[in-house]
């Protein structure tokens, strides 16, 4: 018991509480011995207990303070009041990006491309501040959706060039002279009209379909390095409306629909 005392209870003695040692320790003491026992096994108890409690309440504040810091970007989208908050501004940019398409896919229009990429660029600008993973979200969304849409629109270009154009200049434009040196047909100024005139097919066609992707030049049409779509326009096609271009305003210098 002595030896217990000058020991101050250390460690030598909680190792011990628990074991069979101490048991038989504390069975074969007296009385005053036993309390000196119980006296410092309990103070060791409570030393583990507090000791334990802190180090259990440390590590659960360096969690929540983990978890935190985790979510910090996070709320920054929920900052301020509405509708000025980060998240309104991403939700409406959503919201244009779905009507723009739904309004695309049922009603299209020429400038249908030109509001996406408004309503896209919008979308991609909330993503100052906001969370990596809800930034690139947004950006591979953008992405996404510029990608489709030029595909759609070069699908809708070449389909609206053989239906408009390709298919009238083959059977009504090419097999005559002098477009066909060796025919001896020659095409009627009608026709001639309803092709490169004002407001023949070629015309009709550059108005509705290519102006938003090309510029004029003064060595003639070039696609618009500032569009995506304009950016994969064929050099040769163009070249084609160019020359049609020339026509129009080397025979139909008064705007009549024929020479």
């Amino acid at each position: 018991a002595a030896r217990l005392i000058a020991s101050g209870g250390n460690a030598e003695l909680g190792g011990a509480l628990g074991s069979a040692a101490y048991d038989r320790i504390y069975s074969r003491s007296g009385v005053f011995t036993r309390v000196i026992l119980e006296s410092l096994g309990n103070r060791t108890k409570n030393q583990l207990r507090a000791s334990s409690g802190g180090l259990a309440e440390d590590v659960d504040r360096r969690r929540v303070q983990r978890i935190t810091d985790d979510f910090k970007d996070w709320h920054t989208l929920i900052k301020g009041e509405r509708p000025n908050r980060p998240i309104d501004f991403m939700l409406q940019a959503y919201a244009s990006v779905q009507e723009n398409r739904s309004n695309a896919a049922f009603a299209p229009t020429p400038a249908d491309d030109q509001m996406l990429g408004q309503a896209l660029t919008a979308l991609t600008r909330t993503n100052a501040g906001a969370p990596d993973v809800i930034a690139r979200m947004n950006s591979a969304v953008a992405t996404e959706f510029r990608t489709a849409a030029e595909n759609a629109t070069l699908a809708e270009l070449t389909r609206a060039l053989n239906d408009e154009v390709a298919q009238f200049c083959k059977t009504e434009i090419a097999p005559f002279y002098p477009f066909s040196g060796g025919s001896s047909r020659h095409l009627s100024p009608s026709i001639f009209g309803q092709f490169f005139g004002p407001g023949g097919k070629m015309d009709q066609f550059y108005s509705q379909h290519l102006a938003p992707y090309v510029i004029r030049t003064s060595d003639g049409l070039r696609a618009d390095p500032g569009t995506a779509v304009g950016q994969r326009l064929s050099g040769s096609a163009l070249a084609q409306f160019d020359r049609a271009q020339k026509i129009q305003r080397a025979f139909f210098a008064s705007g009549s629909p024929t020479p």
